[in-house]
């Protein structure tokens, strides 16, 4: 029987979790780049405003992969309520 932190979930489940948030992050930034050179080529928007959506953008992904993290770590309903 595998070790868990509280009732029914597993560490080996927190732990794949985490991994799969780290590579679907590192996939988004990517992405995030290929869009930013894609509209900076495109020329249709001036670069100053594509370089503020994008880092509008990158700050909201990078906030939502932070507390999804934080989220993964949590152990009761206390800590969920203190997110």
């Amino acid at each position: 029987m595998s070790e868990t932190l509280q009732p029914g979930i597993p560490i080996e489940i927190r732990e794949v979790v985490q991994q799969n948030l780290e590579q679907v992050e590192k996939l988004f930034d990517v992405y995030l780049q290929f869009i930013q050179r894609g509209v900076a080529v495109d020329g249709i928007c001036s670069a100053e405003l594509s370089n503020r959506v994008f880092d509008y953008a990158s700050h909201n992904v990078t906030t939502a992969f932070k507390f999804a993290q934080r989220l993964v770590l949590v152990k009761d309903a206390q800590q969920l309520a203190s997110l």
